[in-house]
């Protein structure tokens, strides 16, 4: 036993300079709010250390390969830091989120005024207030909008931020600007951030059930699912995705009925503690996304398929559109799964838009959300054409 403390001591002694090193780095990583894969690197180094001042020289070959291998993945994580963050960007933001059993988060009901904003070094981008009724509906003041009168028909919207209006003011966004088109109608905005059509399903889920006939007042209408190409990523879990949403369920449809499970834990761990911090895979935007296959695209339109037929189980002389946001169209494989009463359209994007990006966009760089003008285009396509189908 002592001639083993003796050689550990030696083991100690000879490696004092190296442990020195990596309590400063450890402790500018900490002072400065470092977490990403570079400090993962550090801890993981310093551990190696640890066993094998422990363990005397066993398996000296392999961790010396492991060390080596550690400083040059560090090496390039600092040089992809340096690429990567050429501003600072902060998202400074009320707590309007929900933890749900069902969703795995959503719009907490009843806010009201909740603070949302971005800065890019020290400009804003945006600097927004969100409200929601007691369903979680985005709302545009403290009384809900869609109950203020009594409507012939009804427009559910279901989608994501793009829809929900992120960044912008509730009279921008797609179901407000629709409101205001028609006096017949009533808007409701189901849609959220990160949201896509596993989350439109679950609304209509025990445990929910948000969207059915004693809610929605009026028994005509449509409901309106706005895509965008992110949404293959959220319903496979994408490791974008499973940045936020690794509490959101996996959705099957099997045997004409839901299937819900959990996100593969695998995937999320590798997701937030691989993909999502390595500076290098940010860099070559390399990520875990969805499969091309048609047996994923067959289960990403059956998804909305059965969101479809619970919508149409509710209303009966409701139609079920899916429609597709300008310029968010590179991969609709998906289509031809869609069933033959959903109605869809497929609208082109404004002429100017590749000439005109600012005007269509919140950021060209950092945010790529639309502005009140490009949602002011979609509402009129949007409005025209259920217009259309009466």
């Amino acid at each position: 036993m002592k001639t083993y403390l003796r050689k550990v001591r030696e083991n100690i002694d000879a490696r004092g300079i190296t442990f020195f090193v990596m309590l400063i780095i450890l402790t500018l990583f900490w002072l400065r709010g470092v977490s990403g894969l570079k400090f993962n690197i550090t801890i993981v180094f310093t551990a190696i250390i640890i066993i094998q001042s422990f363990f005397l020289k066993k398996w000296t070959i392999l961790f010396y390969s492991l060390k080596v291998a550690l400083v040059v993945i560090f090496l390039f994580e600092i040089v992809g830091s340096r690429i990567n963050n050429t501003a600072l960007i902060r998202k400074v933001q009320d707590n309007y989120f929900l933890m749900d059993s069902v969703q795995g988060y959503r719009f907490a009901p009843n806010t009201l005024g909740a603070k949302s904003a971005l800065l890019v070094d020290d400009r804003v981008v945006y600097s927004v207030y969100y409200s929601s009724d007691e369903f979680g509906r985005r709302i545009c003041s403290n009384s809900d909008i869609a109950s203020l009168n009594k409507k012939n028909k009804h427009v559910v919207f279901l989608g994501c931020s793009f829809t929900f209006g992120e960044g912008l003011d509730c009279e921008y966004s797609i179901p407000y600007l629709i409101q205001g088109k028609d006096a017949k109608l009533n808007t409701y905005n189901y849609a959220f951030r990160g949201y896509g059509p596993h989350n439109d399903l679950l609304n209509f889920q025990p445990g929910l059930n948000i969207i059915n006939k004693d809610i929605i007042q009026e028994k005509e209408g449509y409901a309106i699912y706005t895509y965008i190409d992110d949404h293959l990523n959220r319903v496979y879990g994408g490791g974008e995705y499973l940045a936020y949403g690794h509490d959101t369920p996996d959705i099957f449809i099997e045997d004409d009925s839901v299937q819900i499970r959990k996100r593969g834990s695998f995937n999320t761990w590798l997701a937030l503690n691989i993909f999502n911090k390595s500076e290098i895979l940010k860099l070559f935007k390399i990520n875990i996304t969805y499969p091309k296959t048609e047996e994923y695209y067959k289960r990403f339109a059956e998804i909305i398929n059965y969101t479809s037929s619970l919508y149409h189980r509710e209303f009966t002389q409701g139609k079920f559109c899916v429609v597709i946001y300008p310029n968010q169209d590179k991969d609709l494989t998906w289509v031809k799964y869609l069933s033959d009463n959903i109605f869809f359209l497929h609208p082109e994007s404004p002429v100017d838009y590749d000439t005109n990006l600012e005007a269509y966009i919140l950021d060209t760089i950092y945010d790529n959300h639309p502005t009140r003008i490009m949602n002011e285009y979609y509402s009129n396509i949007i409005y025209q054409s259920i217009l259309s189908l009466d």
